[in-house]
């Protein structure tokens, strides 16, 4: 049975910070930091000790990018990027690369056994087959006693890469999730904030320029500085993609893709959900989300 008294601290954390936690069942045995039949035993002693790693996903124009390396940045993490992973391999003309070009070629996705297996290598070669101590110090002198390594973004994006990344015997112990954050953000915002997108090919900046007040949300547009030189006019542009018949497709892509992935974590009690009203301006919350999560689970 749950504790009644981390019930609490949940729900409290929850209603402060736009959060909706979905509590496991007490027996749940899918993932393998479950040692004993209970939700509070699971996290009383961490495998990876007081080091974590967090996942990030979110819809296309969610700011799921944006706000991955600004918590990054805020936690003293490093953020990995799963589709640049894989950029680099198609670059580089490796094995694994070909075999990506060629599901380019097909018009089907890379297979899951490729893109975990290319995520995997990377992690490893980064931080290691084993678990070491020496991390980046986290900024400020939060009292919370954990610490993040790094931010995945794009991985896993299917359940079968979701149960690799769980697997003891494919993947490192210390480098898999304890924590997944979804970016919520309403579809039609998503579809309005990707449609206002520019970039100056000038200067290489990137613009915003939809206003969005509505539905309890207010995320002002994203101007240059006023003295900024650029002609806007004649060197704005859109991308070739910000249609809104090919977002709506792509956003409805990512919830058939992710539902799953995001029932599998709420399962476990791996999944916090996270809605940025202000957007960017929100982010300081998200960190303070993130905290008080940890604090909630070494106070059980």
């Amino acid at each position: 049975m749950i504790s009644p008294r981390l019930t609490s601290v949940l729900s409290t954390t929850a209603s402060r910070h736009h959060l909706k936690l979905h509590l496991p069942p007490c027996t749940c045995t899918t993932s393998r930091r479950v040692l004993s039949s209970s939700f509070s035993s699971m996290y009383q002693s961490p495998p990876h000790g007081d080091i974590v790693n967090l996942l990030i996903m979110g819809p296309p124009g969610s700011g799921k990018g944006t706000y991955g390396n600004l918590l990054a940045k805020r936690l003293g993490a490093d953020i990995i990027s799963a589709g640049d992973i894989l950029r680099i391999h198609v670059a580089n003309g490796t094995e694994t690369g070909l075999a990506i070009k060629e599901c380019q070629r097909l018009g089907r996705l890379a297979d899951d056994d490729l893109v975990a297996g290319a995520v995997k290598s990377h992690l490893i070669d980064k931080y290691g087959k084993e678990s070491s101590t020496p991390i980046n110090k986290v900024k400020g002198e939060h009292p919370t006693r954990r610490k993040v390594r790094f931010i995945l973004d794009g991985f896993p994006r299917t359940v079968a890469q979701a149960e690799m990344m769980e697997s003891v015997e494919f993947w490192p112990d210390h480098l898999a999730a304890d924590i997944a954050i979804s970016i919520d953000v309403p579809d039609q915002i998503c579809i309005d904030k990707v449609l206002g997108r520019r970039i100056c090919r000038e200067c290489g900046g990137d613009y915003n320029v939809t206003d969005i007040h509505y539905d309890g949300y207010a995320m002002p547009p994203k101007m240059p500085n006023p003295h900024c030189p650029c002609n806007r006019e004649k060197n704005w542009m859109k991308r070739e993609d910000d249609k809104e018949e090919i977002i709506s497709a792509r956003i409805l892509d990512f919830h058939n893709e992710t539902k799953p992935i995001i029932q599998h974590y709420e399962s476990v009690g791996e999944m916090l959900h996270f809605r940025p009203y202000r957007g960017v301006d929100d982010v300081e919350e998200l960190e303070l989300l993130v905290y008080n999560y940890f604090d909630s689970m070494d106070k059980v």
